[in-house]
């Protein structure tokens, strides 16, 4: 098994590196989905509760909607990319029968 945790994260990189940002934490999963699904190991992705942005419903659920801010804001850079790396790893499990698992707000 592939355990994926490793991310960008920090208020400065995120806000200050935003495209650094997004492409270690899109291509990091990206490269990790690949592997996985090379050498057929499931693989965990540790997501994070950023995805919610400001949904503020508490306690949170994988099927609660997304609620974030004005695309040109670096500060949800973040959570664009953890949400893209949780449709790459279901897109892995649809199409390529990958196993996977998240865990939210980890």
């Amino acid at each position: 098994m592939l355990f994926l945790l490793a991310a960008a994260l920090g208020v400065f990189n995120i806000v200050n590196k935003p495209l650094q940002s997004l492409k270690t934490n899109i291509q990091g999963t990206e490269n990790i989905l690949e592997l996985a699904d090379k050498f057929k190991k499931p693989v965990l992705i540790a997501s994070t509760s950023e995805i919610y942005g400001k949904n503020t419903k508490v306690p949170l659920n994988e099927e609660d909607d997304r609620i974030i801010g004005h695309p040109l804001k670096s500060r949800w850079s973040y959570s664009e990319a953890k949400a893209i790396d949780e449709s790459l790893a279901y897109a892995y499990f649809i199409e390529k029968n990958l196993f996977f698992a998240s865990i939210p707000g980890y």
